[in-house]
Protein backbone atom coordinates (compact mmCIF):
# COMPACT_ATOMS: atom_id res chain seq x y z
CA UNK A 1 0.00 0.00 0.00
CA UNK A 2 1.28 3.48 -0.99
CA UNK A 3 1.98 6.06 1.56
CA UNK A 4 0.40 9.42 -0.01
CA UNK A 5 3.95 11.02 0.48
CA UNK A 6 5.10 8.59 -2.29
CA UNK A 7 2.66 8.58 -4.41
CA UNK A 8 -1.48 9.72 -4.73
CA UNK A 9 -3.36 7.05 -7.08
CA UNK A 10 -4.56 10.03 -8.89
CA UNK A 11 -2.31 12.37 -10.57
CA UNK A 12 -1.65 16.13 -10.98
CA UNK A 13 -1.71 16.37 -14.68
CA UNK A 14 -4.00 18.15 -16.55
CA UNK A 15 -6.72 15.58 -16.72
CA UNK A 16 -6.37 13.81 -13.53
CA UNK A 17 -7.94 14.97 -10.30
CA UNK A 18 -5.32 16.87 -8.28
CA UNK A 19 -6.39 15.53 -5.19
CA UNK A 20 -5.71 18.50 -3.36
CA UNK A 21 -9.50 19.60 -3.32
CA UNK A 22 -9.08 22.29 -6.23
CA UNK A 23 -12.55 22.24 -8.44
CA UNK A 24 -12.23 23.04 -12.28
CA UNK A 25 -13.53 26.72 -12.79
CA UNK A 26 -17.42 27.15 -13.32
CA UNK A 27 -16.38 28.56 -16.99
CA UNK A 28 -14.04 25.50 -17.53
CA UNK A 29 -17.11 23.87 -16.49
CA UNK A 30 -19.38 26.03 -18.90
CA UNK A 31 -17.26 25.16 -21.68
CA UNK A 32 -19.22 22.43 -22.05
CA UNK A 33 -23.12 22.44 -21.26
CA UNK A 34 -23.10 18.22 -21.15
CA UNK A 35 -20.26 18.54 -18.69
CA UNK A 36 -22.58 18.22 -15.61
CA UNK A 37 -23.08 14.73 -16.53
CA UNK A 38 -19.39 14.09 -16.52
CA UNK A 39 -19.06 14.11 -19.93
CA UNK A 40 -16.35 17.47 -19.65
CA UNK A 41 -13.50 18.43 -21.18
CA UNK A 42 -10.56 16.85 -23.67
CA UNK A 43 -10.42 13.49 -25.32
CA UNK A 44 -12.34 10.22 -24.12
CA UNK A 45 -8.85 9.21 -22.57
CA UNK A 46 -9.37 5.35 -22.16
CA UNK A 47 -12.52 5.14 -23.92
CA UNK A 48 -11.48 2.16 -26.07
CA UNK A 49 -11.13 0.49 -22.60
CA UNK A 50 -13.80 -1.55 -22.76
CA UNK A 51 -13.73 -2.72 -25.80
CA UNK A 52 -10.13 -3.87 -25.68
CA UNK A 53 -11.27 -5.84 -22.83
CA UNK A 54 -13.60 -8.05 -24.29
CA UNK A 55 -11.64 -7.90 -27.57
CA UNK A 56 -8.48 -9.57 -25.38
CA UNK A 57 -6.33 -6.32 -25.87
CA UNK A 58 -4.17 -4.97 -22.99
CA UNK A 59 -3.31 -1.64 -24.90
CA UNK A 60 -5.74 0.82 -23.51
CA UNK A 61 -4.97 -0.40 -19.63
CA UNK A 62 -7.63 -3.45 -19.42
CA UNK A 63 -6.65 -6.62 -20.30
CA UNK A 64 -8.80 -9.31 -21.53
CA UNK A 65 -8.65 -11.22 -18.34
CA UNK A 66 -13.00 -11.12 -17.56
CA UNK A 67 -15.13 -14.30 -16.43
CA UNK A 68 -13.31 -14.82 -13.22
CA UNK A 69 -15.44 -15.83 -10.21
CA UNK A 70 -17.45 -13.13 -8.47
CA UNK A 71 -15.28 -11.85 -5.34
CA UNK A 72 -17.15 -10.34 -2.13
CA UNK A 73 -15.80 -7.70 -0.55
CA UNK A 74 -14.97 -9.29 3.33
CA UNK A 75 -17.59 -8.67 5.62
CA UNK A 76 -17.15 -6.61 9.45
CA UNK A 77 -19.76 -7.78 11.72
CA UNK A 78 -20.89 -6.04 14.91
CA UNK A 79 -20.27 -8.06 18.06
CA UNK A 80 -21.96 -7.77 21.12
CA UNK A 81 -23.83 -4.74 20.02
CA UNK A 82 -20.59 -2.81 18.96
CA UNK A 83 -19.05 -2.49 15.47
CA UNK A 84 -15.96 -1.27 15.86
CA UNK A 85 -13.66 -0.44 12.99
CA UNK A 86 -11.28 1.26 11.45
CA UNK A 87 -10.96 2.41 7.95
CA UNK A 88 -8.16 3.84 6.51
CA UNK A 89 -8.54 5.76 2.77
CA UNK A 90 -5.22 5.63 1.55
CA UNK A 91 -4.14 5.07 -2.45
CA UNK A 92 -3.27 1.42 -3.10
CA UNK A 93 -3.10 -0.86 -6.26
CA UNK A 94 -5.64 -3.47 -7.49
CA UNK A 95 -6.00 -6.02 -11.18
CA UNK A 96 -8.46 -5.42 -13.22
CA UNK A 97 -8.66 -7.57 -16.12
CA UNK A 98 -5.32 -8.86 -15.50
CA UNK A 99 -4.03 -5.01 -15.97
CA UNK A 100 -2.68 -2.95 -12.29
CA UNK A 101 -4.82 0.04 -11.72
CA UNK A 102 -3.97 2.85 -9.12
CA UNK A 103 -7.08 3.70 -6.76
CA UNK A 104 -7.83 4.28 -3.53
CA UNK A 105 -9.51 2.32 -0.99
CA UNK A 106 -10.81 1.77 2.46
CA UNK A 107 -8.06 -0.83 4.20
CA UNK A 108 -6.41 -1.55 0.81
CA UNK A 109 -10.05 -3.15 -0.51
CA UNK A 110 -11.69 -2.28 -3.96
CA UNK A 111 -14.44 -1.56 -3.07
CA UNK A 112 -13.76 -1.66 1.13
CA UNK A 113 -14.91 -3.91 3.36
CA UNK A 114 -18.73 -4.68 4.12
CA UNK A 115 -19.87 -2.96 7.39
CA UNK A 116 -22.48 -4.98 8.70
CA UNK A 117 -24.63 -4.01 12.14
CA UNK A 118 -28.03 -4.82 13.64
CA UNK A 119 -30.73 -2.24 14.64
CA UNK A 120 -29.66 -0.91 17.96
CA UNK A 121 -26.25 -1.66 17.44
CA UNK A 122 -23.55 1.51 17.63
CA UNK A 123 -20.85 1.68 14.85
CA UNK A 124 -17.68 2.94 16.26
CA UNK A 125 -15.46 4.47 12.72
CA UNK A 126 -12.16 5.35 13.07
CA UNK A 127 -11.02 6.79 9.71
CA UNK A 128 -7.69 7.79 9.15
CA UNK A 129 -6.80 9.69 6.34
CA UNK A 130 -4.13 8.47 4.55
CA UNK A 131 -4.81 10.85 1.14
CA UNK A 132 -3.45 14.12 -0.34
CA UNK A 133 -7.14 15.31 0.32
CA UNK A 134 -9.37 16.27 2.57
CA UNK A 135 -12.09 13.52 3.12
CA UNK A 136 -14.98 12.54 5.61
CA UNK A 137 -17.59 9.69 5.17
CA UNK A 138 -20.77 9.63 5.35
CA UNK A 139 -23.07 6.33 6.02
CA UNK A 140 -25.25 6.64 3.17
CA UNK A 141 -28.77 5.55 3.77
CA UNK A 142 -29.06 5.50 7.84
CA UNK A 143 -31.41 7.01 9.63
CA UNK A 144 -29.02 8.43 12.55
CA UNK A 145 -27.68 11.72 14.00
CA UNK A 146 -25.79 13.75 11.30
CA UNK A 147 -24.60 15.92 14.29
CA UNK A 148 -21.36 15.48 16.15
CA UNK A 149 -19.60 13.16 15.62
CA UNK A 150 -22.49 11.27 13.75
CA UNK A 151 -23.05 10.70 10.32
CA UNK A 152 -21.58 14.42 9.95
CA UNK A 153 -20.63 15.49 6.64
CA UNK A 154 -19.64 18.73 7.56
CA UNK A 155 -16.82 17.62 9.34
CA UNK A 156 -13.89 17.55 7.71
CA UNK A 157 -10.89 15.37 8.47
CA UNK A 158 -7.63 17.10 7.28
CA UNK A 159 -4.37 14.65 5.25
CA UNK A 160 -2.60 12.69 7.48
CA UNK A 161 -4.70 12.75 10.29
CA UNK A 162 -7.69 10.61 11.47
CA UNK A 163 -11.09 11.33 13.44
CA UNK A 164 -13.60 9.09 15.30
CA UNK A 165 -16.91 8.16 14.32
CA UNK A 166 -19.80 7.09 16.61
CA UNK A 167 -23.27 6.22 14.97
CA UNK A 168 -25.77 4.75 16.87
CA UNK A 169 -28.69 3.17 15.07
CA UNK A 170 -32.04 3.31 17.08
CA UNK A 171 -33.46 -0.36 17.74
CA UNK A 172 -36.54 0.65 15.30
CA UNK A 173 -33.81 1.28 12.56
CA UNK A 174 -35.22 -0.37 9.29
CA UNK A 175 -33.20 -3.38 8.23
CA UNK A 176 -31.34 -3.10 4.36
CA UNK A 177 -28.70 -2.29 2.28
CA UNK A 178 -26.99 0.91 2.52
CA UNK A 179 -23.20 2.20 1.56
CA UNK A 180 -20.26 4.15 3.01
CA UNK A 181 -18.84 6.58 0.83
CA UNK A 182 -16.87 10.34 1.18
CA UNK A 183 -19.09 13.67 1.39
CA UNK A 184 -16.17 15.81 1.00
CA UNK A 185 -17.79 18.93 -0.66
CA UNK A 186 -15.13 20.08 -3.88
CA UNK A 187 -13.17 16.61 -3.82
CA UNK A 188 -16.12 13.73 -3.19
CA UNK A 189 -16.22 12.78 -6.36
CA UNK A 190 -13.20 12.33 -7.59
CA UNK A 191 -12.46 9.81 -4.52
CA UNK A 192 -15.65 8.16 -5.26
CA UNK A 193 -14.70 7.55 -8.90
CA UNK A 194 -11.12 6.17 -7.60
CA UNK A 195 -12.88 3.80 -5.11
CA UNK A 196 -13.57 4.58 -1.59
CA UNK A 197 -17.06 3.05 -1.25
CA UNK A 198 -18.21 0.09 0.76
CA UNK A 199 -21.55 -1.45 1.85
CA UNK A 200 -23.21 -1.24 5.00
CA UNK A 201 -25.87 -3.65 5.48
CA UNK A 202 -28.45 -3.71 8.76
CA UNK A 203 -29.64 -6.98 9.35
CA UNK A 204 -32.77 -8.04 11.17
CA UNK A 205 -32.89 -10.98 13.54
CA UNK A 206 -35.67 -12.63 10.71
CA UNK A 207 -33.43 -11.94 8.14
CA UNK A 208 -29.94 -13.76 9.96
CA UNK A 209 -32.05 -17.22 10.57
CA UNK A 210 -33.05 -17.04 6.80
CA UNK A 211 -29.14 -16.77 5.82
CA UNK A 212 -28.11 -19.68 8.21
CA UNK A 213 -30.84 -21.83 6.68
CA UNK A 214 -28.84 -21.31 3.57
CA UNK A 215 -30.08 -18.41 1.79
CA UNK A 216 -27.18 -17.08 0.02
CA UNK A 217 -26.89 -13.10 0.60
CA UNK A 218 -24.61 -11.84 -1.77
CA UNK A 219 -23.36 -8.07 -2.43
CA UNK A 220 -22.84 -6.56 -5.60
CA UNK A 221 -21.39 -2.83 -5.83
CA UNK A 222 -22.08 -1.78 -9.01
CA UNK A 223 -19.42 0.88 -10.33
CA UNK A 224 -17.56 2.60 -13.02
CA UNK A 225 -14.35 4.09 -13.33
CA UNK A 226 -11.77 5.21 -15.67
CA UNK A 227 -7.60 4.94 -16.03
CA UNK A 228 -5.48 5.96 -18.28
CA UNK A 229 -2.75 4.13 -19.83
CA UNK A 230 -0.63 4.00 -16.89
CA UNK A 231 -3.28 2.61 -14.89
CA UNK A 232 -3.77 5.68 -13.23
CA UNK A 233 -7.76 6.85 -12.13
CA UNK A 234 -8.28 10.32 -14.43
CA UNK A 235 -11.05 13.19 -12.79
CA UNK A 236 -14.40 12.42 -13.67
CA UNK A 237 -14.86 16.31 -14.33
CA UNK A 238 -12.51 15.92 -17.23
CA UNK A 239 -13.08 12.42 -18.69
CA UNK A 240 -16.09 11.57 -21.05
CA UNK A 241 -18.29 9.00 -19.54
CA UNK A 242 -18.25 6.82 -22.64
CA UNK A 243 -14.84 5.99 -21.40
CA UNK A 244 -15.98 4.67 -18.40
CA UNK A 245 -15.19 0.79 -17.44
CA UNK A 246 -18.02 -0.87 -15.38
CA UNK A 247 -17.16 -3.36 -12.60
CA UNK A 248 -18.98 -5.33 -10.09
CA UNK A 249 -17.09 -5.39 -6.65
CA UNK A 250 -14.12 -3.89 -8.43
CA UNK A 251 -13.62 -6.63 -11.43
CA UNK A 252 -14.55 -6.51 -14.91
CA UNK A 253 -17.72 -9.13 -15.96
CA UNK A 254 -17.13 -11.51 -13.46
CA UNK A 255 -18.74 -14.44 -13.32
CA UNK A 256 -21.86 -15.01 -10.60
CA UNK A 257 -22.61 -18.69 -9.54
CA UNK A 258 -25.96 -19.97 -8.93
CA UNK A 259 -27.64 -23.40 -9.09
CA UNK A 260 -30.26 -24.50 -10.92
CA UNK A 261 -33.43 -24.17 -8.36
CA UNK A 262 -31.59 -22.06 -6.19
CA UNK A 263 -32.56 -18.58 -5.29
CA UNK A 264 -30.20 -15.87 -3.84
CA UNK A 265 -30.37 -12.45 -2.49
CA UNK A 266 -28.60 -9.86 -4.44
CA UNK A 267 -27.86 -6.88 -2.41
CA UNK A 268 -27.36 -4.22 -5.23
CA UNK A 269 -25.50 -0.64 -4.66
CA UNK A 270 -25.26 1.65 -7.62
CA UNK A 271 -21.75 3.26 -6.11
CA UNK A 272 -20.95 5.21 -9.70
CA UNK A 273 -20.56 9.19 -9.32
CA UNK A 274 -23.32 9.71 -12.79
CA UNK A 275 -24.76 6.52 -14.25
CA UNK A 276 -28.29 5.40 -14.44
CA UNK A 277 -27.97 2.08 -14.93
CA UNK A 278 -30.73 -0.14 -16.52
CA UNK A 279 -30.34 -3.64 -14.72
CA UNK A 280 -31.81 -6.93 -16.38
CA UNK A 281 -31.10 -10.82 -15.84
CA UNK A 282 -32.75 -12.06 -19.28
CA UNK A 283 -33.64 -15.83 -18.32
CA UNK A 284 -33.66 -15.63 -14.55
CA UNK A 285 -36.57 -15.29 -11.95
CA UNK A 286 -36.42 -11.80 -10.28
CA UNK A 287 -38.57 -10.18 -7.30
CA UNK A 288 -37.16 -6.84 -5.85
CA UNK A 289 -37.96 -7.03 -2.11
CA UNK A 290 -36.37 -3.76 -0.57
CA UNK A 291 -35.07 0.11 -2.24
CA UNK A 292 -32.54 2.09 -1.07
CA UNK A 293 -32.26 0.02 2.56
CA UNK A 294 -36.12 0.02 3.01
CA UNK A 295 -38.22 -2.94 2.78
CA UNK A 296 -40.98 -3.85 0.32
CA UNK A 297 -43.84 -4.36 1.61
CA UNK A 298 -44.85 -6.93 -0.66
CA UNK A 299 -42.73 -7.99 -3.47
CA UNK A 300 -42.66 -7.16 -6.95
CA UNK A 301 -41.91 -9.31 -10.12
CA UNK A 302 -39.09 -7.23 -12.00
CA UNK A 303 -37.72 -7.49 -15.39
CA UNK A 304 -35.75 -4.48 -15.11
CA UNK A 305 -34.57 -2.77 -12.19
CA UNK A 306 -33.00 0.89 -12.79
CA UNK A 307 -30.76 2.40 -10.45
CA UNK A 308 -29.38 6.01 -10.56
CA UNK A 309 -26.22 7.12 -8.61
CA UNK A 310 -26.40 6.36 -4.67
CA UNK A 311 -29.69 3.71 -5.46
CA UNK A 312 -29.79 0.24 -4.14
CA UNK A 313 -32.20 -2.69 -4.97
CA UNK A 314 -32.70 -6.18 -2.84
CA UNK A 315 -33.53 -8.74 -5.48
CA UNK A 316 -34.49 -12.26 -4.93
CA UNK A 317 -32.78 -13.88 -7.97
CA UNK A 318 -33.78 -17.59 -8.79
CA UNK A 319 -32.48 -19.79 -11.58
CA UNK A 320 -34.91 -21.88 -12.80
CA UNK A 321 -32.68 -24.34 -15.15
CA UNK A 322 -29.25 -24.79 -15.91
CA UNK A 323 -27.40 -22.47 -18.53
CA UNK A 324 -25.96 -19.20 -18.92
CA UNK A 325 -27.16 -16.00 -18.83
CA UNK A 326 -25.90 -12.30 -18.28
CA UNK A 327 -26.35 -9.31 -15.80
CA UNK A 328 -26.99 -6.06 -18.74
CA UNK A 329 -27.38 -2.56 -18.32
CA UNK A 330 -29.29 -1.26 -20.95
CA UNK A 331 -28.64 2.00 -22.68
CA UNK A 332 -30.10 5.38 -20.75
CA UNK A 333 -30.42 8.88 -22.14
CA UNK A 334 -28.74 11.06 -19.97
CA UNK A 335 -29.74 14.34 -21.28
CA UNK A 336 -28.07 16.67 -23.86
CA UNK A 337 -27.11 14.13 -25.94
CA UNK A 338 -25.62 12.06 -23.47
CA UNK A 339 -26.62 8.06 -24.16
CA UNK A 340 -25.20 6.17 -21.48
CA UNK A 341 -23.87 3.11 -23.52
CA UNK A 342 -25.55 -0.72 -23.26
CA UNK A 343 -23.48 -3.09 -21.65
CA UNK A 344 -22.54 -6.47 -20.29
CA UNK A 345 -21.93 -6.17 -16.20
CA UNK A 346 -21.20 -9.86 -15.67
CA UNK A 347 -21.80 -13.39 -16.90
CA UNK A 348 -24.46 -15.34 -14.54
CA UNK A 349 -23.38 -19.54 -14.90
CA UNK A 350 -26.08 -21.83 -13.37
CA UNK A 351 -24.19 -25.19 -13.04
CA UNK A 352 -23.70 -28.16 -10.21
CA UNK A 353 -26.75 -30.20 -8.60
CA UNK A 354 -30.07 -28.36 -8.67
CA UNK A 355 -31.47 -27.45 -5.45
CA UNK A 356 -35.17 -28.52 -4.55
CA UNK A 357 -37.04 -25.25 -5.26
CA UNK A 358 -38.92 -24.28 -2.05
CA UNK A 359 -40.48 -21.87 -1.02
CA UNK A 360 -37.89 -19.23 0.37
CA UNK A 361 -40.34 -17.01 3.33
CA UNK A 362 -40.41 -13.84 1.37
CA UNK A 363 -42.15 -12.43 4.59
CA UNK A 364 -38.57 -12.40 6.34
CA UNK A 365 -37.51 -10.13 4.06
CA UNK A 366 -40.23 -7.89 4.30
CA UNK A 367 -42.24 -4.92 6.34
CA UNK A 368 -45.37 -3.20 6.76
CA UNK A 369 -44.63 0.84 6.81
CA UNK A 370 -47.19 3.47 7.12
CA UNK A 371 -48.27 5.46 4.66
CA UNK A 372 -48.32 8.83 5.17
CA UNK A 373 -50.71 9.74 2.36
CA UNK A 374 -53.33 9.28 4.83
CA UNK A 375 -51.65 12.02 7.71
CA UNK A 376 -52.17 15.44 7.46
CA UNK A 377 -49.30 17.61 5.63
CA UNK A 378 -47.79 20.42 7.75
CA UNK A 379 -45.95 22.13 5.42
CA UNK A 380 -45.57 21.87 1.22
CA UNK A 381 -42.45 22.79 -0.64
CA UNK A 382 -40.85 23.27 -3.56
CA UNK A 383 -37.35 22.89 -4.91
CA UNK A 384 -35.75 23.31 -7.82
CA UNK A 385 -32.61 21.75 -9.56
CA UNK A 386 -29.91 23.69 -11.20
CA UNK A 387 -26.75 22.74 -13.00
CA UNK A 388 -25.05 24.50 -10.79
CA UNK A 389 -27.26 25.04 -7.53
CA UNK A 390 -30.70 24.70 -5.59
CA UNK A 391 -33.22 27.28 -6.17
CA UNK A 392 -30.77 29.03 -8.54
CA UNK A 393 -28.33 29.75 -5.81
CA UNK A 394 -24.67 27.40 -5.56
CA UNK A 395 -23.87 25.19 -2.31
CA UNK A 396 -23.17 27.33 0.66
CA UNK A 397 -21.93 25.28 3.72
CA UNK A 398 -22.72 28.71 6.25
CA UNK A 399 -26.32 29.02 4.92
CA UNK A 400 -29.71 27.06 5.90
CA UNK A 401 -32.05 26.62 2.86
CA UNK A 402 -35.00 25.02 4.63
CA UNK A 403 -35.92 25.01 8.37
CA UNK A 404 -37.69 22.22 9.61
CA UNK A 405 -39.87 21.51 12.38
CA UNK A 406 -39.10 18.37 14.10
CA UNK A 407 -41.46 15.88 13.90
CA UNK A 408 -43.41 17.49 11.09
CA UNK A 409 -45.01 15.69 7.78
CA UNK A 410 -43.85 17.91 5.13
CA UNK A 411 -44.58 17.11 1.19
CA UNK A 412 -41.87 18.40 -1.06
CA UNK A 413 -42.22 18.80 -4.98
CA UNK A 414 -38.47 18.35 -6.37
CA UNK A 415 -38.44 20.46 -9.90
CA UNK A 416 -35.88 20.20 -12.61
CA UNK A 417 -36.12 22.42 -15.64
CA UNK A 418 -32.50 21.14 -16.96
CA UNK A 419 -31.34 19.35 -19.68
CA UNK A 420 -30.28 16.69 -17.60
CA UNK A 421 -31.80 14.05 -15.28
CA UNK A 422 -30.68 14.04 -11.62
CA UNK A 423 -31.04 11.89 -8.74
CA UNK A 424 -32.30 13.68 -5.68
CA UNK A 425 -31.23 12.72 -2.49
CA UNK A 426 -31.57 13.64 1.29
CA UNK A 427 -29.49 12.89 4.11
CA UNK A 428 -31.29 11.41 7.71
CA UNK A 429 -34.91 11.00 6.63
CA UNK A 430 -36.30 8.28 3.90
CA UNK A 431 -39.26 9.71 2.14
CA UNK A 432 -42.33 7.93 0.60
CA UNK A 433 -42.60 9.41 -3.06
CA UNK A 434 -46.26 10.00 -3.85
CA UNK A 435 -45.94 11.58 -7.77
CA UNK A 436 -43.60 11.69 -10.86
CA UNK A 437 -44.50 14.27 -13.28
CA UNK A 438 -47.46 14.68 -11.48
CA UNK A 439 -48.85 11.11 -11.62
CA UNK A 440 -49.81 10.02 -8.69
CA UNK A 441 -47.73 6.33 -7.91
CA UNK A 442 -48.45 3.98 -5.45
CA UNK A 443 -44.38 3.14 -3.71
CA UNK A 444 -44.13 0.08 -1.89
CA UNK A 445 -41.33 1.51 0.23
CA UNK A 446 -39.61 4.54 1.70
CA UNK A 447 -36.64 6.02 -0.34
CA UNK A 448 -33.93 8.27 0.09
CA UNK A 449 -33.03 9.23 -3.47
CA UNK A 450 -35.03 9.58 -6.74
CA UNK A 451 -34.71 10.27 -10.67
CA UNK A 452 -36.05 13.42 -11.26
CA UNK A 453 -36.51 13.87 -14.92
CA UNK A 454 -35.31 16.57 -17.60
CA UNK A 455 -36.92 19.21 -19.12
CA UNK A 456 -39.85 19.97 -16.63
CA UNK A 457 -39.86 15.98 -14.64
CA UNK A 458 -40.91 16.76 -11.06
CA UNK A 459 -40.82 14.23 -7.96
CA UNK A 460 -43.35 14.54 -5.18
CA UNK A 461 -42.78 12.91 -1.97
CA UNK A 462 -43.74 12.84 1.51
CA UNK A 463 -41.35 12.75 4.66
CA UNK A 464 -41.44 12.72 8.44
CA UNK A 465 -38.46 14.73 9.57
CA UNK A 466 -38.09 12.08 13.08
CA UNK A 467 -35.86 11.50 16.19
CA UNK A 468 -32.98 13.55 14.87
CA UNK A 469 -32.34 17.74 14.89
CA UNK A 470 -29.61 19.60 13.69
CA UNK A 471 -28.74 20.24 9.86
CA UNK A 472 -28.90 17.76 6.73
CA UNK A 473 -27.85 17.87 3.60
CA UNK A 474 -30.27 17.18 0.26
CA UNK A 475 -28.24 17.23 -3.17
CA UNK A 476 -27.89 15.85 -6.87
CA UNK A 477 -26.50 12.40 -6.34
CA UNK A 478 -24.35 12.94 -9.22
CA UNK A 479 -21.38 13.50 -7.50
CA UNK A 480 -20.17 15.26 -9.75
CA UNK A 481 -22.92 17.73 -10.34
CA UNK A 482 -22.91 18.11 -6.15
CA UNK A 483 -19.38 18.99 -6.12
CA UNK A 484 -20.21 21.56 -8.56
CA UNK A 485 -22.96 23.42 -6.08
CA UNK A 486 -26.05 21.21 -6.46
CA UNK A 487 -26.76 20.82 -2.81
CA UNK A 488 -28.26 22.49 0.13
CA UNK A 489 -29.44 22.53 3.61
CA UNK A 490 -31.97 21.50 5.60
CA UNK A 491 -32.08 22.99 9.18
CA UNK A 492 -34.39 20.75 11.57
CA UNK A 493 -35.63 22.37 14.73
CA UNK A 494 -36.94 20.82 17.87
CA UNK A 495 -39.44 22.64 20.03
CA UNK A 496 -36.79 23.91 22.34
CA UNK A 497 -34.23 24.77 19.71
CA UNK A 498 -34.12 28.66 19.20
CA UNK A 499 -35.98 30.09 16.31
CA UNK A 500 -33.89 30.72 12.97
CA UNK A 501 -34.88 33.08 10.44
CA UNK A 502 -36.99 31.94 7.38
CA UNK A 503 -34.67 31.75 4.34
CA UNK A 504 -34.48 33.85 1.07
CA UNK A 505 -35.07 30.73 -1.10
CA UNK A 506 -34.28 32.76 -4.18
CA UNK A 507 -35.97 30.82 -6.96
CA UNK A 508 -37.62 28.28 -5.13
CA UNK A 509 -40.90 28.71 -3.11
CA UNK A 510 -42.69 26.91 -0.20
CA UNK A 511 -45.98 27.22 1.61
Amino acid sequence: MHRPDQHHALQHDERRTRGDGQRPSRRHVLGLAAGAAGVLLGPAAGASAVGAALSGSSSSGVAGAVGEPLREPPVLRSRDGVLDVTLRAAPTTTTVGGATWHVLGYEGGFPGPTLLVHPGDSMRVRLVNDLGATTNIHTHGLHVSGEGDGDNVFRQVAPGTEAAYRIDLRPDHHPGTNWYHPHSHGDGARQLFAGLAGALVVQSPREAALEQRGLRDRVLLLHSTQVGPDGHVLDPLRVRQDGHVRLVNGQLQPTIDIRPGETQRWRLVNTTVNDVLRLQLPGLEVRQVAADGSPYRRPVPVTEVRLAAGQRADLLVTATEAGTTELLTAAFDVGLGVVLPAARLATVRCEGRAVARGRVPVAALLQPWHDLRTEHVDRRRHVTMNLFGMDGRPFDHDRVDQVVALDSLEEWTVHNPTGLVHPFHIHVNPFQVTHVDGVPVDSPSYEDTVLVGKEGGSVTFLTRFRHFTGRAMYHCHFSTHSDLGMMAVAHILGPDDPPLPEPDLGGGHHH
